[in-house]
This record gives C-alpha cells, sequence and structure tokens, in this order.
C-alpha cells in the first residue's frame, strides 16, 4: 500500500470589508427583532457589510497574498487554487477563482476552480486540495473561502 503524502496548512490570511452592522442596525431599520434575540438564537453580534463595488474576488486576492506571504512558498510552485465562493463575482464565468488566479500572476499550470456548497465549501476545498496534494497532481494548493452574501441580501 502507498503511503500518503504528509498535508499541513502553511499560512493563513484574512480580509473583511470595513463596514460594520450590529444587530441594531436591523432593529432601526423597522425589522421585529431585537439584539439579545439574535444574539441568542445565532450567536451573531454584528456583521460586516461589503460595498457594492467590492466584489468576492478583492477579499479573496488580499487573503492569499497574505496566507502565501506567511507560507514563504514560490507562486511558481502553487499547482492547484480551489475558491470556496457561494457568491462569485460572476454568474457563470470566468468562475472567481480564475480572477484571482490572474490578480495573484499563478503559473499557467495551476489549476484554477470555485466550489460551491454554502456553508461546507471551504472543507471541501480543503479536502480536494489534499487529494490533489497526496496523488501529487500539486506540490502546493492555495485554498480560499471567500463570500460577500451582503452583496446579494435584501436588508
Amino acid at each position: 500500500m502507498t503511503e500518503l503524502k504528509a498535508v499541513g496548512i502553511l499560512g493563513l490570511g484574512a480580509s473583511l470589508p470595513e463596514e460594520i452592522y450590529e444587530n441594531d442596525h436591523f432593529v432601526t431599520k423597522g425589522l421585529e427583532t431585537t439584539d439579545e434575540w439574535i444574539q441568542s438564537r445565532t450567536g451573531i453580534e454584528k456583521r460586516r457589510i461589503a460595498n457594492p463595488d467590492q466584489p468576492v474576488s478583492s477579499f479573496a486576492i488580499e487573503a492569499a497574498k497574505t496566507a502565501i506571504a506567511k507560507a514563504d512558498i514560490p507562486l511558481s510552485e502553487i499547482g492547484l487554487l480551489v475558491l470556496a465562493t457561494s457568491s462569485p463575482d460572476y454568474c457563470g464565468f470566468p468562475s472567481t477563482a480564475c480572477v484571482v488566479h490572474d490578480a495573484l500572476g499563478l503559473s499557467e499550470t495551476c489549476a484554477a476552480f470555485d466550489l460551491s456548497a454554502a456553508c461546507t465549501g471551504f472543507n471541501y476545498a480543503l479536502n480536494t486540495a489534499m487529494a490533489y496534494i497526496q496523488s501529487g497532481q500539486a506540490k502546493y494548493a492555495l485554498v480560499i473561502g471567500a463570500d460577500c452574501l451582503s452583496q446579494l441580501t435584501d436588508f
């Protein structure tokens, strides 16, 4: 039996919108609720809200740059980019992963695709990357979880 390659996380990055809506924001907009009601049922205290001119790729790119810098690996050795999102930049194509791939200047041999599975998407993306690495199809993989659901929500 072939021994599987060890797989680990080498670098992490994050990027968030600056605008914040606290729960009371929704009360002032006429929603019949309270901060306590929302927190007791969801644990949510506040939400980050992206501006309409901030596509999900803008956050994915910034987070990826930080993760790659922390991992200290050359871009040329990244063989896979999996972007887990339920709010892609475009409906259809190009995939948001391809937008990020281009912005980062990844190699033409680096595969890039979106994976849409809502809350579990990042877990699926991690497992997909692990399979690529363990099978020898990629030396390093960049896995990104990014969503801008505020872009889709009619508050």
